[in-house]
């Protein structure tokens, strides 16, 4: 059944890309590495892989086009030879064997990137694109233009794969599973010369359609905006303004001056004691002399 399923991804046209990622999804022995075939033929069918197509050996065996890479990667030796599926002249512990299938992983991007540069590989890219490997674009108004993967840098370890739409010329990352693959592998030149070699692929519009926000079906202007900015601003102020200590303090002054002023009470009968004060008082008052 591997090997029905094998003839059925290289059929071009045969069987549409979303039906063919349904496969790989839901067998694992089909994506998580048989060891029928090649390293590179094993190493793009694993999940996750699918953006990789398969370069030519003989490319890689030209050392003209690794020129550089040594330098970029360890063991470049040995894990050029596991990409070859050269034997290695020593058995490799179990540790060794790891790392060097991890380098063999960098050093196959690196090479991956030079090589869909080329006619061989955009040829290759192009499959790959019309089965729809790499989804369409997530904006609403480019109305679901393919894909194709992008790099922001073409050093290694700097950014993710992205995805680049054509139409609105915008990046988007990438579904989780690709989140792995480095950006340089794709690199920043290849989805701009894809177009380039094959423009009627490439939808030309005069412009992009904007999606235009309004209110009860009128437009919003960008002033409406800057104003709501500034009125919410000015209410922020005021408000913290009226929870400060002095402004708590003046307030607590002006209602006091505003209240009406406390009457003393009276008593009604006076002490004895001040009985002939008050008498006296009141004669002398009177211009009277108390004897």
């Amino acid at each position: 059944s591997v090997g029905f399923k094998l003839i059925l991804l290289r059929m071009p046209g045969g069987v549409d890309g979303d039906e063919l990622h349904g496969l790989e999804d839901d067998d694992d022995s089909f994506t998580s590495g048989d060891d029928d075939g090649t390293w590179i033929e094993w190493f793009c069918r694993l999940k996750g892989n699918e953006m990789f197509c398969q370069v030519d050996p003989a490319y890689i065996e030209d050392q003209f086009n690794l020129t550089g890479l040594r330098a970029k990667v360890n063991r470049y030796e040995d894990a050029l030879d596991m990409i070859l599926d050269v034997d290695p002249q020593e058995p490799l512990t179990e540790e060794a064997q790891e790392m060097i299938e991890d380098v063999a992983e960098q050093l196959y991007g690196l090479i991956h990137a030079r090589y869909i540069l080329t006619t061989q590989g955009l040829q290759a890219m192009l499959q790959l694109y019309q089965s729809k490997k790499f989804g369409t674009c997530p904006r609403v108004l480019c109305r679901s233009p393919r894909l194709l993967p992008v790099g922001q840098s073409d050093t290694k370890d700097e950014y993710p794969v992205r995805m680049y739409c054509h139409r609105c010329e915008e990046l988007y990352a990438c579904k989780p599973k690709y989140k792995h693959i480095d950006g340089a592998y794709f690199g920043t030149t290849f989805p701009h010369l894809f177009f380039l070699t094959f423009p009627e692929l490439k939808v030309f519009t005069e412009g992009v359609e904007s999606y235009v926000p309004r209110v009860f079906g009128y437009k919003i202007s960008p002033l409406a905006y800057k104003k709501s900015l500034e009125a919410s601003e000015a209410k922020r102020q005021n408000d913290q303004a009226s929870r400060s200590p002095a402004a708590a303090a003046a307030a607590a002054a002006a209602a006091a001056a505003a209240a009406p002023p406390t009457l003393k009470s009276v008593p009604s009968d006076p002490p004895p004691s001040s009985a002939a004060a008050t008498v006296g008082d009141a004669a002398a008052a009177a211009g009277g002399v108390v004897q």
